[in-house]
């Protein structure tokens, strides 16, 4: 399908198309999530505090006044031409918004942990790029190797370089709202980095230190088959999709019924916390963002 006339299509029939497909598979609760109603209350205090620790929720710097509403499914849909329709994933159970496992991993659970955790052993002592030598620790990724919901950041920062973890600082602290604000505990979704050890004072990867450690997230997701990835940030996007775009045409590019797929795995492309922290008025599209991952995740 054309892309342009893609794009065309969807800025034209976003308010009536996208809204009547959510009610259709989810009804009216995901606008309902708590997230929406405490989207700018303040972080912890302590920006040392583990991120799963957060209790406050996150939802999107939107007056509600502003939420597109549902409209009823009976209400006509214009509809495209079948040559035109863009490809939509083969539906499952009785929500044609979920997508199904094409991606999986045969091998039992307990020795994929158990690689896992030697991967992440063989990078404890990478030298492959010139960050080992500026390093505390690798940060190689945390969470259950079965998790339904990947999500991958850019680098580790000055906590995570300390503590081994990713996204433990402030920014990490405002991922656990996020995903909270879409019914996620932390502890259900495998998180990791692109790049694994800490660039010096937080300065952006270079392109040879994100080419080197790409080996690792290739070998992540030899063990990892998840639903949806959710891609933070410009550098994940481009690790993940091999193209270098903003993240606004990284973000134009994806629906419900059209996602960017890394090795068969749909990818929800948003913006990175660290960024959301400087620019609040953009969590109004992060929002958006993560709802799509509930809209790909949601069961029934």
């Amino acid at each position: 399908m054309d892309y342009n006339l893609w794009h065309y299509y969807h800025l034209l029939d976003e308010l009536r198309l996208f809204t009547a497909f959510e009610q259709r598979c989810l009804g009216t609760e995901i606008y309902a999530s708590p997230g929406l109603a405490n989207f700018n209350k303040p972080l912890a205090t302590n920006p040392t505090a583990h991120a799963s620790k957060m209790t406050e929720p996150f939802s999107a710097a939107i007056p509600v006044s502003t939420v597109v509403q549902p409209i009823s499914p009976e209400q006509p849909v214009k509809q495209l031409p079948r040559s035109e329709k863009p490809q939509t994933t083969t539906p499952i159970s009785k929500n044609p918004c979920r997508v199904t496992a094409t991606h999986e991993v045969k091998m039992p659970l307990e020795e994929r942990q158990q690689r896992m955790q030697e991967f992440a052993t063989q990078a404890s002592i990478c030298k492959a790029c010139n960050l080992h030598a500026t390093r505390t620790q690798v940060v190689f990724g945390s969470g259950p190797v079965d998790a339904e919901l990947v999500v991958v950041g850019e680098a580790p920062g000055y906590h995570e370089d300390i503590e081994g973890l990713p996204f433990v600082g402030e920014a990490g602290q405002l991922l656990t709202r996020m995903l909270e604000a879409i019914q996620i505990k932390r502890e259900q979704v495998y998180i990791c980095n692109t790049v694994k050890c800490r660039p010096p004072e937080n300065r952006q990867p270079q392109p040879e230190e994100t080419k080197a450690c790409q080996i690792w997230l290739m070998r992540q997701f030899l063990l990892l088959s998840p639903l949806v990835i959710l891609a933070l940030g410009k550098f994940a996007s481009v690790a993940l999709t091999g193209r270098e775009q903003s993240m606004s045409k990284y973000r134009a590019q994806q629906s419900p019924l059209s996602t960017y797929k890394y090795q068969g795995i749909p990818v929800v492309f948003s913006y990175h916390p660290s960024y959301l922290l400087r620019t609040p008025t953009a969590k109004k599209e992060a929002w958006k963002d993560l709802q799509l991952v509930q809209i790909l995740l949601k069961k029934e």
